[in-house]
Parts: C-alpha cells; structure tokens; sequence
C-alpha cells in the first residue's frame, strides 16, 4: 500500500465498521423505524423490510472490503 492510501484505508476502516454495527443492530431487532409518509410502520412492516435492510448494509460492508482488499488490507 502507498503511504498516499493509509488515509483513504483508514476511512474506509471507520466506514466497514460503523455499517457493520448497524447491520448488527437491525439483525438484533433494533435500530431500525419505517416510515411512509412521515408515520411510523408496524412490526409486521418491520419483519418483511428487515432482511432487506441487512442485505443491503453488508453488501456496502462488501464493497468496502474489496476496495480495502484492492489497497492491500487483509482481514482476519
């Protein structure tokens, strides 16, 4: 990795992070609201968004891991 990339590594570090603890949260059954039209959605809205929500936070969790992979960070 170039010196010019430990910044951008380091962000991108902060970022994996911050969405996997989201990811995690809303797969606990918290951290999450549905909103339409500024009211808030029932459990049942909540169960069938869910796995949605989950899919999309570690598909960015994915994105950001192959960016880091391209700057030479491996995970353990």
């Amino acid at each position: 990795m170039k010196l010019a990339d430990v910044g951008r590594a380091k962000h991108l570090v902060d970022d994996r992070s911050s969405l996997a603890i989201r990811r995690d949260a809303v797969k606990e059954g918290s951290a999450l609201g549905v909103t339409l039209n500024g009211q808030y959605q029932d459990d049942a809205m909540l169960l069938a968004v869910r796995p949605w929500v989950v899919a999309e936070l570690q598909r960015r969790i994915d994105a950001i891991e192959h960016e880091l992979d391209g700057l030479g960070i491996e995970f353990d």
